[in-house]
C-alpha cells in the first residue's frame, strides 16, 4: 500500500458479542482480516452494552462507556462505524423501546461529529435464546421486535443494513427459539464462538464495502484513488484470506497473529455486573498484552485520500475482484 495512503477507518461499537474475551470469539477480528491490511479496525464492544439508559445499570449505557471515550481517540476520524446494539436491551424492553430510537440518533451523532461523513453500517443483534439470564436477553424480543426496528432505523436514515439476526436464524432449530445448535455458540445460546464470529464478520464486510461503495458514487477519481485500487487489485489492501490464514491485529504499535481456530470454552457468559461469577467461571479474562482486538488502540493521523474517492476506487477495486476470481 502507497505509504501516503492511510487505511479505512472502521469502528465496531456492540456488547459482548462485539467486545468478548478473546480474540477468536471477537467477529472485529475476522473482520479485519477479510478487509485486509489497508483497513484499520477498532473493536469498541462493551461487555452488557444498552444502547438505552436502564437506572439499574447505568454503567452499561453506551454512551457513558470508557469503550466509547478510547474509541474516540483511538479512531478520531472513522470512515465506517457500524452499530451492533439490543441484546441487552430486550432484557428492559418495555421501558426500552420508548427510546430505543432516539438514543440510536444520538450515539450516531457523536461520530457525526467527528465525521460529518462517516458511513454507518447498522446491524441487527444475533438469534439467541428465548430466555437467557433469568430474562436478562429474550431472543424473540430481538427478532420480533428489535431487528425490525433496526431495519426501519436503516431505511429511514440512509444508513447500510447488515441483517446479522436473519443470517444466524438458522443457528436455532425451533421457532420458540428454545433449542439451538451449539455449532456457533461458545455458551447457551447467546456468545458466539469462533465459527459464529466468522459468520457474523460475513455480513459486516458486505454491509462495509456496500457502504465505501456508496460513498465512492459520488465523487470522480483522481490519482491517490486510483493508486489504492490499483494495490487492492494486486491483493495488497483487500487480498481475500487463505485457508489457515490468520488475523492480523494491531494493539498500539505491536502488530500480533492469531490462529484462525482456537478452543472454545462452553459455559454461561457475563452479560452485566449481575453475572461477574459466571463470567469469571467462563474464563473470559482480558487477553494478555498485545493479543487482544482493540484491534487497533493506537491514535494514528488522518492524511492520504479523501474517504469518498477512497471509497470509489475500493468499489471498482472490489468488483474488479470478484470478475477476476469468476474468471478464474
Amino acid at each position: 500500500m502507497d505509504a501516503a495512503a492511510r487505511p479505512v477507518e472502521v469502528v465496531c461499537v456492540g456488547d459482548s458479542i462485539t467486545q468478548r474475551g478473546q480474540p477468536s470469539w471477537q467477529y472485529p477480528t475476522y473482520v479485519q482480516q477479510k478487509l485486509g491490511p489497508g483497513f484499520r479496525v477498532t473493536n469498541c464492544g462493551h461487555n452488557g452494552a444498552l444502547l438505552t439508559d436502564n437506572a439499574s445499570r447505568s454503567s452499561d449505557y453506551y454512551l457513558s462507556t470508557p469503550e466509547l471515550k478510547k474509541c474516540k481517540t483511538d479512531s478520531p476520524s472513522p470512515d465506517v462505524v457500524t452499530i451492533m446494539l439490543g441484546t441487552n436491551d430486550s432484557g428492559y424492553w418495555d421501558t426500552a423501546k420508548s427510546t430505543y430510537q432516539a438514543e440510536y440518533a444520538k450515539l450516531v451523532g457523536e461520530f457525526e461529529k467527528l465525521n460529518p461523513r462517516v458511513k454507518i453500517v447498522a446491524a441487527t443483534s444475533p438469534s439467541a435464546a428465548a430466555m437467557w439470564g433469568g430474562g436478562l436477553i429474550k431472543g424473540a424480543v430481538i427478532r420480533d421486535q428489535i431487528a425490525p426496528l433496526v431495519r426501519t432505523i436503516t431505511q429511514d436514515n440512509g444508513y447500510v443494513l447488515a441483517d446479522v439476526n436473519a443470517a444466524t436464524a438458522s443457528w436455532f432449530t425451533q421457532p420458540d427459539l428454545a433449542v439451538w445448535d451449539m455449532t456457533n455458540f461458545a455458551d447457551a445460546g447467546v456468545h458466539p464462538n469462533d465459527a459464529g464470529a466468522k459468520i457474523i464478520a460475513d455480513q459486516f464486510v458486505t454491509a462495509i464495502e456496500r457502504a465505501l461503495a456508496s460513498l465512492g458514487a459520488t465523487d470522480a477519481g483522481n490519482a491517490d484513488a486510483a493508486s489504492s485500487a490499483d494495490a487492492a487489485i494486486d491483493g495488497d489492501l483487500v487480498a481475500e484470506p487463505e485457508d489457515g490464514a490468520v488475523s492480523r491485529v494491531e494493539d498500539a504499535a505491536t502488530a500480533t497473529t492469531l490462529p484462525d481456530a482456537a478452543p472454545v470454552v462452553r459455559g454461561p457468559v457475563h452479560e452485566g455486573g449481575a453475572l461477574a461469577a459466571a463470567d469469571a467461571a467462563l474464563a473470559m479474562a482480558a487477553p494478555a498484552d498485545g493479543a487482544g482486538c482493540s484491534c487497533r488502540t493506537s491514535s494514528r493521523s488522518s492524511r492520504g485520500t479523501p474517504l469518498g474517492l477512497l471509497g470509489l476506487a475500493l468499489a471498482f477495486a472490489f468488483a474488479f475482484r470478484r470478475k477476476r476470481s469468476a474468471a478464474l
